[in-house]
């Protein structure tokens, strides 16, 4: 038993809706003679089963509601192309309410049209009928019912009785030149001319010609063709007087108007407004997964590429901190700051290692790991154009394990260093070039040694100092480049296996995505009976 159908099935028992033909003289019955109007709608419903048995059940109330949940899941799962969400809402609303009015979107009508069948030539109060023909044809007009005339923002709630008289609620909307996205409510649409916009298309849509011309004594139209200017003109004549209740049937009737408004009644029955309207959802998702949505071998295709980037990126970055990273240090430790430059320059050695690792640390490797991460956190399975912008590229350069290396070392590691190497001068000063200065004064002053004997001591403190100096602080430079190498071999492996992990998670949550795509549209044919 098919989920759609028992909704349909118990809408209709709870409207208890039968169809009704209309007229613009409420007192004047259809002209069986007139041929019927022949149109193709685009998209024709699913052929019924009748293998199967339709006897609803309606206790079953949560199998019942499942084609809305189908519908709602689809919000997450694909993209709001040509007003496909508008749609689910449209169809959601009427299905669990079964008053929602049929809204009807006419495409390239003629303003003749709406001021011929929402006419009520035999009011006495003609004055919302003139306002409505007074609107403007160059906006998106929405017209309702209403027991009293109102109208602001191109929106006109009128009493015409159409509105009323086919055993439902309609409501239409003149779509402009420019309102062609689908997001406008509408269950169906009329469309009346050559070329319907293409996201308009995709909805059910039916193809009406409407002839324009006010010849009303020659007009000859094909069963596909109407003439709402002929039709109005009957209008008219019927709203000047009854006495032209003759003249009104036979011009209205060659109008192929009455036959308009039976087609009219059909196609805005809900037994076709929500299958024609679920299908056309269903065939929107089914293309949208054919377009945007990877297969499961495309996915492990894509699996492929991307480990291989990885592990691109891995030799890439080793080979680069060995034979680029690790030769610059030292060579930039040995021209920048020799032991010799360290009295002049021991407050700015943070200064001087941070340009070091920005302008050094692993450049080639950051910006290959920018791509790669980019690829990975860009990657969808559902594919729709959009890619990861320049800023994103920056901030993923900010978030990664090298960064927060580069980060650390200049905050903590080169504080350290320098607060090293001036406790190092310090102590050297204090503890072996000032003493053995000192002594030589009183030993040459008092003690009565020669001038070249106490030279020689103060000169052999300050050689052995600059030989401390020399040695403690070969030792210091060698111990922070041992321990900023083996931070960075530790921060590549990191980076290496979190791109790893990044992409072992991206590729199941993908995987999982295409999955739940493929059964949501299964389950909305099983929905259909297809």
């Amino acid at each position: 038993m098919m989920l759609l159908r028992q909704q349909l099935r118990r809408l209709t028992v709870l409207t208890g809706r039968h169809t009704v033909r209309y007229s613009t003289i409420s007192t004047q019955g259809t002209v069986s003679s007139s041929r019927p109007i022949n149109v193709t709608p685009i998209f024709t419903p699913p052929v019924k089963n009748t293998t199967q048995q339709e006897n609803p059940k309606p206790t079953q109330q949560l199998e019942i509601e499942n084609p809305l949940v189908h519908l709602e899941r689809a919000r997450s799962l694909f993209a709001n192309e040509h007003g496909l969400f508008d749609k689910i809402d449209v169809i959601s609303r009427t299905l669990r309410n079964p008053d929602t009015p049929i809204r009807v979107g006419l495409i390239g009508s003629s303003p003749s049209l709406l001021n011929t069948i929402l006419a009520d030539p035999f009011a006495s109060d003609q004055s919302w009928h003139e306002a409505l023909t007074e609107r403007s044809t160059e906006v998106t007009n929405i017209i309702k019912f209403s027991p009293a005339f109102e109208s602001s923002n191109n929106e006109y709630n009128i009493p015409s009785p159409f509105l009323k008289s086919l055993g439902k609620t309609l409501e239409f909307v003149e779509l402009s030149s420019k309102d062609t996205a689908g997001n406008d409510g509408c269950h169906i649409y009329i469309s009346f001319q050559a070329n319907t916009p293409f996201s308009l298309s995709k909805w059910p849509v039916y193809q009406v010609s409407d002839i324009a011309t006010e010849d009303v004594h020659d007009i000859v139209l094909s069963k596909s063709e109407i003439s709402s200017q002929v039709a109005y003109q009957a209008v008219k004549l019927l709203t000047e007087s009854p006495k032209n209740a003759t003249i009104y049937t036979d011009i209205y009737t060659r109008s192929n108007m009455t036959q308009f408004t039976k087609l009219l009644n059909k196609i805005t029955n809900l037994e076709n407004v929500i299958p024609r309207l679920y299908t056309s959802i269903l065939k929107n998702l089914s293309e949208q997964n054919q377009t945007h949505s990877l297969t499961l071998d495309e996915l492990n295709s894509r699996d492929t590429k991307v480990k291989k980037y990885i592990s691109n990126w891995d030799q890439a970055s080793h080979s680069e901190f060995q034979n680029v990273f690790k030769p610059y240090v030292v060579e930039y430790e040995k021209r920048e700051l020799p032991w010799w430059k360290l009295y002049s320059r021991v407050d700015d050695i943070q200064g001087i290692f941070a340009h070091m690792l920005n302008q050094g640390l692993l450049n080639d490797s950051f910006k290959n790991y920018s791509y790669v991460k980019g690829q990975i956190d860009s990657f969808t399975s559902f594919q729709t154009g959009n890619v990861l912008d320049f800023d994103d590229l920056k901030k993923l350069e900010q978030k990664n394990e090298l960064s927060t290396l580069k980060r650390m070392a200049i905050q903590n590691d080169l504080v350290t260093l320098q607060n090293k190497a001036g406790k190092l001068l310090m102590t050297n000063f204090l503890g072996i070039q000032l003493p053995l200065l000192l002594l030589s004064i009183p030993g040459f002053v008092i003690y009565d040694f020669s001038l070249y004997s106490m030279a020689g001591l103060a000169s052999l403190g300050a050689v052995v100092g600059f030989n401390n100096v020399s040695k403690n602080w070969l030792k210091l430079v060698d111990q922070f480049k041992q321990d900023l190498f083996e931070k960075v071999r530790l921060a590549l492996l990191d980076v290496n296996k979190s791109l790893y992990d990044d992409w072992s998670a991206k590729y199941e949550e993908e995987k999982e995505m295409i999955m739940k795509r493929m059964r949501l549209i299964e389950a909305l044919k099983n929905d259909l009976g297809m």
